[in-house]
């Protein structure tokens, strides 16, 4: 490696870094953060050129363990000041994102300096301070990994890569030699033969298609990391802050669009479950309960009242076999389309039981149609 002086910062140097509680070994606010190839439509051609490309901010780890002696923090302008021995200033303000990460403490900024195996340097992949980022893969195969970080001196400038738990030879030793000072893209891996790295050569092998967890872990302590990436293509060249991470966006789940007074519930029954006969001013509709309505429950019934179609409330009776357990009235509502709820008492249903909705409305003569569009449903609920 090149030795590279750095200049020694003042104890009460203000950096800005992420507060973190001592013992937490996670990143609560992003332990879900996922991320997936970003495709050429959504990114200049001139950058992708048909490969698969995953990029992932630094910051955005969602765990972090054996960190009792060294730990990755977050840096940006937004977090608290720190007291850990550290070499250089904060670099925010040209990170992607305006945010990194820095394994901290640093004890050993240049080749001179104490070496102690297992604290400030690691020479086997996660071993200490170790990082998990889930990464959703469109397709499996070999993923060449670049780096950017921010090195100063000698012995700040490597880290190691792992997946899935396993720390494999071709992605350990990421190497920095070049671009000192300054935010610098490497995919470079040490090597006994070239201290500063073969080009090209950190890569991983993803076995399937789906879900995979890249890792990181120290290899020398003051190590600054601001981005992840990853491609296919092994003559691909980041630049810059490269491009920008994108996080899994699954699509929307079905909401909920009716009955939204109830809360929880055994069974559902809508009108169309029920056979129904005509009566002299309306209907009654039964049904049989099966096995799995049995015991201790209440009845909802679920209407809808529109006041423009209906002058006279529908009344509904409830029985239980031939037991009357409700009687109720939907009264006219100022809003359209407005839901009622009316509850029973409790009743002890067993299989076989027969209920009955007698659906009558004294002013009107009305038709399955019109009954089925304002009654909603016959809810049985759960046991409070």
């Amino acid at each position: 490696m090149q030795p590279v002086r750095r200049r020694q910062v003042a104890s009460a140097l203000i950096i800005c870094l992420l507060a973190f509680i001592t013992g937490c070994n996670s990143h609560p606010a992003l332990a879900s953060t996922m991320y997936v190839a970003k495709s050429s439509l959504n990114t200049p051609s001139s950058m992708v050129e048909n490969t698969n490309l995953i990029a992932i901010e630094a910051e955005n780890f969602a765990s972090q363990h054996l960190d009792h002696k060294r730990r990755w923090l977050v840096m940006s302008e937004d977090t608290s000041t720190h007291n850990y021995p550290d070499a250089d200033l904060p670099h925010y303000e040209t990170a992607s994102g305006k945010s990194y990460i820095e394994i901290l403490p640093d004890t050993r900024v240049n080749h001179y300096e104490t070496l102690v195996r297992g604290e400030n340097f690691s020479a086997q992949g996660g071993n200490v301070a170790v990082l998990t980022y889930p990464v959703y893969f469109d397709k499996p195969g070999k993923y060449y990994v670049w780096s950017r970080a921010f090195s100063t001196g000698s012995e700040d400038n490597g880290v190691h890569i792992g997946l899935n738990g396993h720390w494999p030879e071709t992605s350990q030793r990421v190497q920095f030699c070049h671009g000192k000072h300054k935010w610098t893209w490497s995919s470079a891996q040490r090597t006994i033969g070239n201290h500063c790295g073969v080009p090209n050569t950190i890569s991983v092998n993803v076995p399937t298609k789906g879900v995979h967890t890249l890792m990181i872990s120290m290899r020398e302590d003051g190590f600054e990391l601001d981005k992840l990436l990853l491609t296919q293509d092994v003559n691909y060249q980041p630049r810059g802050k490269g491009i920008a991470a994108k996080r899994l966006a699954p699509p929307p789940l079905q909401e909920k669009t009716e009955l939204f007074g109830i809360k929880q519930y055994k069974r559902i029954i809508k009108p169309e479950s029920f056979k129904f006969d005509k009566t002299n001013n309306g209907f009654e509709a039964t049904l049989a309960l099966g096995h799995k309505d049995r015991g201790s429950s209440s009845l909802i019934v679920v209407t809808l009242h529109d006041t423009h179609q209906n002058v006279q409330p529908i009344e509904f009776t409830i029985r239980i076999n031939d037991k009357i357990i409700g009687n109720f009235k939907n009264n006219s509502s100022i809003t359209l389309n407005n839901e009622f709820y009316f509850i029973t008492d409790k009743v002890n249903l067993s299989k076989g039981d027969v209920i009955r909705v007698t659906v009558t409305n004294p002013g009107d003569v009305l038709s399955i149609k019109k009954i089925k569009s304002l009654w909603q449903a016959l809810v049985i609920s759960r046991s409070q």
